[in-house]
């Protein structure tokens, strides 16, 4: 399998997140205005010419996911891990990313429009990851999502069956 380039992966988690944001309430139309950096894109609403500013950033299980496991080849038959006890362990790899993601975008990011943050969930672990899952990684983090300044907004997307949890000031949204 070919992994594609940094340019590549950011097209497809900028469109992706884009996807999924339009179905979280109030259903934002964002079309991108330019790539950044700290934050990576500049986004608006194509109805009420809001801005937003965008981070993407995507969470595996361990460093080696990508090489050991999603560059590997799948029996037809099984394709995708099965380990669920290893939810817990990845819930924890998606908290920290986060936090780092708060800690950096406290240090120079460009705060003029409202940060969102998104995280493509990109471990095949997630695929056994229910409702109330997403709800315990708020509530066992919540010196985390609770204090999610500088961002307004996380947005997990590519959930099972194509699902879309987002957090904002304490509040949550599974679509």
């Amino acid at each position: 399998m070919v992994w594609p380039k940094k340019e590549q992966r950011e097209r497809l988690e900028i469109d992706g997140f884009i996807e999924a944001y339009r179905r979280i309430p109030p259903h934002y139309s964002l079309e991108v205005l330019s790539k950044a950096e700290k934050p990576d894109y500049v986004l608006r609403d194509e109805k009420s010419g809001r801005g937003f500013s965008v981070e993407l950033t995507s969470v595996y299980l361990n460093d080696r996911s990508v090489p050991d496991v999603h560059m590997s080849d799948f029996d037809d038959n099984d394709p995708y891990p099965q380990d669920e006890s290893l939810i817990p362990k990845y819930t924890s790899r998606l908290a920290t990313a986060v936090k780092e993601k708060i800690d950096q975008a406290k240090k120079g990011y460009d705060l003029s429009r409202p940060l969102i943050l998104s995280v493509y969930v990109n471990e095949y672990v997630s695929i056994f990851m229910s409702e109330s899952d997403w709800d315990k990684l708020v509530k066992d983090f919540s010196p985390v999502f609770g204090a999610l300044h500088p961002f307004e907004q996380v947005v997990f997307w590519k959930l099972a069956n194509n699902r879309v949890f987002s957090v904002s000031s304490g509040r949550t949204c599974f679509v």
